[in-house]
C-alpha cells in the first residue's frame, strides 16, 4: 500500500492511494492479488493548500509589529510572536505556561482584564505591561474570545515611545505658552504703565492747579477733569481684574438707556473735540439683567476702541434699539465710527486677549477681550462688521429683562442707620460724611468686631450694614457669617478694592448681599443701598 502519482495527459498529476492483499490457495502458494485504488488527488490539494495557508498566517503572526498572543481560557500564554518578546523583554519559551493577566494591567485602574474578557467576549483600551526588570510599557490591548476553540487572541501595540513624544511635546507646548505668556505680560505692563502714567501726570496736574487757583471756574475744570481721569484709571483695573478672574455676574434690573446717559459725560471728554459722539437713543425704555458698571465698562471700552481707529477725527454713533428672534428678545446697543476698519487678518483675533494692532505702549490687548468676555458671561453676543476704509460697527447684544423693577425708596423711606465698617479712615470717613448727606445715620467702626458691637447695640434700628471685606481683628465676610443666622434679612453691601473669590457662593446664596468694588463713584453707592433696600422691604411685605 501507499501514495501513488500518476501523470496523466487528460487531466494532469493525480494523486492515488493503492491498497492490496494476497490470497494464497491451500497449500499456502500466493495465487490472487486483491487491491483497492483510491484517487485522493483533491485531499491532496487541500492539505497541500492548508499547510501553504498555514505558513503564510504564521509569517504573518511572527512578522506582526503588533504583540500577538494566544492564551487558553485561564490564561495561560500558549504561543506568542516575537513582537510580543519584544514587549514582555522575554523569550516565547519563558512566556509560554505564564498567566497573561499577571503580566497585564488596565492603565485606568479598572479591575482585573480577565474576567472582564470572559464576561464581554471583547474589550480593549490602554494598557499597561509589566517587565521582568522592572520598568513598565503602554500598548493598546484588543482583546477577543473564542469560546468554542477554548484560546483566545490578545493583540497589543507598543505606543511607550508614542506617549513619551507626547509628553515631551506637552511640556515644549507648555513652555512656549509661557513665553508667549511673558511676551504678552510684557506688552500689557507697556500699555498699563503708560496709560496709567498719563492718568497721574493728569490727576497730579489738576489737582495742584485747584488747590492752587483762586478762581472757582478754574477750579471747578481742573476737579473735572481729575474725576474723568479717575473714571479711565477705574475701568483700566476693572479690565485687568475682570480678565483674571472671568467670575459670575451679578446682575440686577438695569434701564440700559439710563446707564449709557451716565456714562457719556465720561465718554465725550475722552473722545472729544477730535471725534464727535452721537447718541440715537431707542423710544423704548429696556431694561437688561447686568452688572451697571459691566455694562458701563463695555461702552467706555468701544468707545475708546473707536477713538483710536480715528487718529484724524471722525464720528461714533451709538445707537439703541430693541430686537426679536427665535432665541428671544434683546436690547441692542450699536457702536459705529469712521474709522480705518479692521484689517481681514486681524478680524479672527479682535477678541483674543493681549492681541493689539496698536504700537508698544498705546494699548493693552485687553479692551475688545474684557468687551467679549463681560457680553458672553451676561448671556449676550457681539457682532463686529467692519471694512478697511469704512468704518467698523459693534452690535451688542443683551436679553431683555423679564422681571418688573420694584420702584424706588422714597427720599423719606430711604432714611435709616447704617454701620459702616472699613479700617481706611480717608475712605471711611469721605463714606461717612457723604451717606450723611443722604439722610442716613451712620456709625462708623474700623473693623469687623466693631461692626457685631455695633449691631448689638442698635439692634433693629439698623437699615443695612456696610463692610469692607479685608480688614483687620475681624474681616468682614467672618462678621458677616457671624450675624446672617440672626439677622437674615438685613441687607449687606461689601466693599472691597479687589473681588474675594469667597464672595461668589454668598452673592449666589443671600439675596440681600451685594458688592461694590473700589473704586465707586457716590451715585452709584447710593443707588445700590436704595436697592438693597428697596428689594429688602419688598420681601417683607
Amino acid at each position: 500500500m501507499g501514495w501513488w502519482r500518476y501523470s496523466i495527459a487528460s487531466s494532469g498529476t493525480r494523486y492515488v492511494y493503492a491498497s492490496g492483499a494476497v490470497r494464497r490457495d491451500e497449500t499456502g502458494a500466493p495465487n490472487q492479488l486483491v487491491g483497492v485504488n483510491l484517487d485522493v488527488t483533491e485531499v491532496v490539494q487541500a492539505r497541500a493548500q492548508l499547510e501553504t495557508t498555514e505558513a503564510r498566517y504564521q509569517r504573518i503572526f511572527d512578522q506582526s509589529l503588533d504583540g500577538l498572543v494566544v492564551i487558553d481560557d485561564d490564561g495561560l500564554v500558549r504561543d506568542c510572536n516575537r513582537a510580543a518578546e519584544a514587549l514582555f523583554g522575554r523569550a516565547a519559551s519563558a512566556l509560554k505556561g505564564d498567566d497573561v493577566w499577571a503580566l497585564v494591567a488596565a492603565a485606568d485602574d479598572t479591575p482585573s482584564l480577565g474576567p472582564r474578557l470572559a464576561v464581554e467576549g471583547k474589550l480593549g483600551g490602554p494598557v499597561i505591561v509589566r517587565r521582568p526588570d522592572g520598568t513598565t510599557r503602554h500598548a493598546e490591548l484588543l482583546a477577543v474570545r473564542d469560546p468554542e476553540a477554548g484560546q483566545h487572541a490578545l493583540s497589543m501595540r507598543d505606543v511607550t515611545e508614542q506617549r513619551e513624544l507626547e509628553a515631551e511635546r506637552a511640556r515644549l507646548d507648555a513652555r512656549l505658552r509661557q513665553s508667549q505668556r511673558l511676551e504678552s505680560l510684557g506688552q500689557l505692563t507697556g500699555g498699563v504703565a503708560h496709560d496709567l502714567n498719563n492718568l497721574l501726570q493728569v490727576l497730579l496736574s489738576q489737582t495742584e492747579e485747584a488747590l492752587e487757583t483762586k478762581r472757582a471756574e478754574a477750579r471747578d475744570v481742573a476737579l473735572r477733569e481729575a474725576l474723568e481721569a479717575i473714571a479711565v484709571a477705574q475701568g483700566l483695573v476693572a479690565q485687568l481684574l475682570d480678565f483674571a478672574r472671568r467670575d459670575k455676574v451679578r446682575a440686577a434690573p438695569l434701564k440700559l438707556g439710563d446707564a449709557i446717559a451716565r456714562c457719556l459725560s465720561l465718554i465725550r471728554p475722552l473722545v472729544e473735540p477730535k471725534v464727535t459722539l452721537d447718541y440715537e437713543a431707542a423710544g423704548e425704555e429696556m431694561v437688561i439683567l447686568a452688572d451697571a458698571v459691566a455694562v458701563e465698562q463695555v461702552l467706555m471700552n468701544l468707545c475708546v476702541n473707536a477713538r483710536d481707529a480715528m487718529p484724524f477725527g471722525g464720528t461714533v454713533t451709538l445707537r439703541t434699539r430693541s430686537s426679536k428672534d427665535d432665541d428671544g428678545t434683546w436690547a441692542e446697543l450699536v457702536v459705529s465710527d469712521t474709522g480705518v476698519g479692521i484689517a481681514p487678518e486681524a478680524m479672527d483675533r479682535i477678541f483674543d486677549p493681549f492681541f493689539t494692532t496698536k504700537e508698544v505702549g498705546r494699548g493693552t490687548g485687553l479692551g475688545l477681550a474684557t468687551v467679549y468676555g463681560i457680553v458672553k458671561r451676561h448671556g449676550g453676543t457681539i457682532v463686529v462688521d467692519s471694512e478697511v476704509g469704512s468704518g467698523t460697527t459693534f452690535t451688542v447684544r443683551w436679553p431683555l429683562s423679564q422681571r418688573p423693577r420694584v420702584a424706588p425708596l422714597s427720599s423719606d423711606s430711604r432714611r435709616g442707620l447704617l454701620i459702616l465698617a472699613d479700617d481706611d479712615a480717608l475712605v471711611r470717613n469721605s463714606l461717612g460724611r457723604y451717606l450723611e448727606q443722604a439722610g442716613f445715620e451712620v456709625v462708623a467702626v474700623v473693623n469687623g468686631r466693631e461692626a457685631l458691637e455695633a449691631l448689638d447695640d442698635h439692634g433693629s434700628r439698623v437699615s443695612m450694614i456696610v463692610l469692607d471685606i479685608r480688614m483687620p481683628v475681624m474681616d468682614g465676610v467672618t462678621a458677616y457669617r457671624s450675624f446672617c443666622d440672626a439677622w437674615p434679612r438685613l441687607p449687606v453691601l461689601f466693599i472691597s478694592g479687589y473681588h474675594e473669590q469667597e464672595m461668589s457662593e454668598l452673592l449666589d446664596e443671600r439675596i440681600p448681599v451685594r458688592l461694590l468694588e473700589k473704586p465707586f463713584r457716590r451715585d452709584v453707592l447710593l443707588e445700590t443701598i436704595e436697592d438693597a433696600l428697596t428689594m429688602a422691604n419688598a420681601g417683607e411685605d
